[in-house]
C-alpha cells in the first residue's frame, strides 16, 4: 500500500503542477481576450466620438456661415437707416468708411499682439541651455 499512496501523491503533485500550468495558460488567454475586446470597445468609442465630432462641427460651420450672412443685412440695415438722414450713396459710404476704421483698428490691435507673441517657446529654450550647461559641466565618464 505505501507504493499505491506514494503514487497517489506524485499523481496528485503532478495534478496540482498541471493544474498550475494549466491556470497560468488560461490566465494569459483570458488577458489577452482581455486586452482584444478592450482595443475594440476603445476603437467602437473613438468612432462613435468622431462621427459626434463630425456632425458638431458642420453645426458649428452652418452657425458661423449664417452670422456671417447676418452681418451683411445688418450693415444693408444700417446704409438704409443712414439713408433716411443721407442721400443712399452718402449713407452708404459712411457706413463702410466706418467698418473700414473698425477693420483697420482690429488689424493694429492684432498685429501688435501679433508681434510680442514669439514664436519660439523661450523659457524652454532658456532650460534646455542651462541642461547642456550642467552636463557640460559634469565629470566624464558618468
Amino acid at each position: 500500500m505505501s507504493v499505491t499512496s506514494e503514487q497517489g501523491a506524485a499523481a496528485e503533485q503532478n495534478n496540482d503542477d498541471r493544474s498550475i500550468a494549466g491556470l497560468i495558460k488560461h490566465a494569459s488567454e483570458q488577458v489577452s481576450i482581455l486586452v482584444r475586446e478592450e482595443i475594440k470597445l476603445a476603437s467602437l468609442e473613438m468612432s462613435k466620438k468622431g462621427k459626434l465630432a463630425g456632425r458638431s462641427v458642420t453645426l458649428l460651420i452652418v452657425a458661423a456661415l449664417l452670422a456671417v450672412y447676418a452681418i451683411g443685412v445688418l450693415i444693408v440695415a444700417a446704409v438704409l437707416g443712414v439713408a433716411l438722414v443721407f442721400d443712399p450713396w452718402l449713407a452708404a459710404l459712411i457706413v463702410g468708411g466706418g467698418l473700414l476704421l473698425i477693420a483697420v483698428l482690429f488689424g493694429l490691435i492684432g498685429a501688435k499682439r501679433l508681434g510680442s507673441a514669439s514664436p519660439l517657446p523661450k523659457q524652454a529654450i532658456r532650460s534646455i541651455k542651462a541642461d547642456v550647461s550642467a552636463l557640460k559641466g559634469a565629470p566624464e565618464g558618468d
